[in-house]
């Protein structure tokens, strides 16, 4: 009665160990992934079911151990490649930008599977992309820390002042943000650059049509032509690099603010008793997400500064080219209204000043308010 019993096994192992095989080599493009199906339990049960995946796993080990050593030493060989990683999670979906050339990045066809993905159904956090390790919080967090540190030694070392740009928290996030800072300053510039070429262009196609207008050379209409070429040209250009730049700085806005509230957290948690007297949860609350996001606007507002006094000299340039004397007209209306900008920042100022600290006064009352609420709770000191 046994041996029935025993036969039948063996045919079900078998069959099983030829559906995996045919499996792997049919359906799989690398030695990655057939290991993968010939060692991982999660992904043999959606194949086969359960008793069989065990069975193929016991024959494969027990019978064939020839090709489990191949698959393990292809394996070893994409690791020593750099072209795998062991400690990445199975089913992990990549940050797709990292393996994007250049014509995905500049057009943003990176996106298209994630829109496909919410267009078919609504997104869940398991959809989403993971980030690289040099993007998440945690390795940011940790690299700020360790630096604010290194920047409050020099400070202390040197005597320096708490000017704003020198300060050690400036210091530890350019530290941290520096490449893509000036990646981004580099993007802003030649935006700009490209930015005064259409009402160049503009200017000598209506020139040219003037000339063809009055009769003149038939050399003017190949002249507009061309000009109008160059126009479509430069303004996809520049539109390529306006993308790339909100697209960078947005990226580079988002990080600081992250690591600002990650830093901010950490340090709620390595607080005193006596420590935490002076500072309450809802002024923690308040650094973690209005004060950081005031950081996140200042790191996205530090390039139009320069930017804006770089353009206006070139349209000034422009105009004085192009209108002649006459420019200066406008240039002295410009300069009589810098006074009045002045003056009204001034007041928005301090304005936002007495917001701020309402702000805080308002998160303090609402926290001592639930405090004490909470206490009538525990105790039970309600009105019956």
């Amino acid at each position: 009665r046994k041996k029935p019993q025993m036969k039948w096994k063996s045919a079900c192992e078998a069959v099983a160990i030829v559906f995996q095989l045919f499996i792997c080599f049919s359906f799989q493009t690398n030695q990655k992934s057939r290991f993968d199906l010939l060692s991982n339990r999660k992904t043999c049960n959606k194949i086969v079911p359960n008793r069989l995946c065990d069975a193929a796993k016991f024959r494969l080990r027990g019978g064939h151990q020839t090709l489990i050593v191949e698959d393990v030493s292809s394996k070893e060989s994409l690791l020593d490649d750099g072209k795998i990683d062991l400690n990445s999670d199975e089913g992990e979906n990549i940050y797709p930008i990292t393996k994007a050339n250049l014509i995905s990045k500049l057009f943003f066809l990176w996106t298209s599977s994630l829109m496909k993905r919410g267009n078919a159904k609504i997104l869940e956090t398991e959809d989403l992309w993971k980030l690289p390790q040099n993007k998440k919080i945690g390795q940011l967090a940790n690299k700020f820390e360790m630096l604010m540190e290194q920047s409050k030694k020099k400070s202390r070392q040197h005597n320096q002042t708490s000017d704003l740009f020198k300060s050690p928290l400036m210091r530890a996030l350019f530290g941290i943000f520096w490449r893509d800072f000036i990646r981004v300053g580099i993007l802003r510039l030649f935006n700009t650059m490209v930015q005064f070429g259409p009402a160049l262009l503009v200017r000598r196609v209506l020139i040219s049509i003037e000339v063809l207008a009055s009769g003149g050379e038939a050399a003017a209409l190949k002249r507009a032509y061309n000009s109008a070429i160059a126009l479509f040209a430069i303004v996809t250009t520049k539109t390529l690099l306006e993308n790339q730049y909100f697209y960078g700085t947005n990226e580079m806005s988002i990080g600081v603010r992250a690591t600002l509230s990650a830093a901010v957290y950490r340090k709620s948690l390595r607080l005193s008793a006596g420590a935490r007297q002076n500072s309450t949860i809802g002024e923690i609350i308040n650094l973690m997400q209005l004060d950081a996001n005031r950081v996140e606007t200042l790191v996205s507002s530090l390039h139009p500064l320069w930017d804006s006094i770089f353009q206006i000299l070139g349209y000034s340039l422009l105009l004085f080219h192009i209108l002649g004397p006459s420019a200066f007209a406008g240039f002295l209306v410009m300069a009589s209204l810098i006074p009045i900008n002045t003056q009204f920042f001034k007041r928005l100022s301090n304005f936002r000043q007495q917001m701020l600290k309402q702000t805080d006064l308002r998160v303090k009352n609402v926290n001592e308010m639930l405090q004490g609420i909470r206490a009538i709770k525990f105790y039970g000191w309600e009105m019956p």
